[in-house]
């Protein structure tokens, strides 16, 4: 099955969307669970970032923004993937931490 092709132009559409999924994968309270995001480098060039989110329970769910192939892919606790989307808009990693 082809995975879905959405746009999230923004950091803050790609990391809202992001929580969204991962909650809604342990029917977890989205206001309850904190997403932790981490940078990936290869070759010292940032080229994407690695979600986590810790719900009440000792689960903790992930996803990878991988920016080169514009695509997510969400991982549940046991670290088997369980989504994946296509990006036809996505945020600049590298471009995002230069400006912060």
């Amino acid at each position: 099955m082809d995975a879905p092709v959405i746009a999230l132009p923004t950091e803050s559409k790609l990391e809202e969307y992001v929580r969204e999924v991962l909650c809604q994968r342990d029917n977890l309270d989205p206001r309850q669970s904190a997403l932790y995001r981490s940078t990936i480098t290869r070759h010292g060039r940032e080229c994407g970032w690695m979600f986590h989110l810790k719900g009440v329970r000792a689960m903790r769910n992930s996803a990878i923004f991988a920016e080169s192939e514009n695509r997510i892919l969400f991982y549940d606790s046991t670290g088997k993937k369980f989504h994946e989307v296509k990006l036809s808009e996505c945020p600049s990693v590298e471009a995002l931490s230069k400006a912060a």
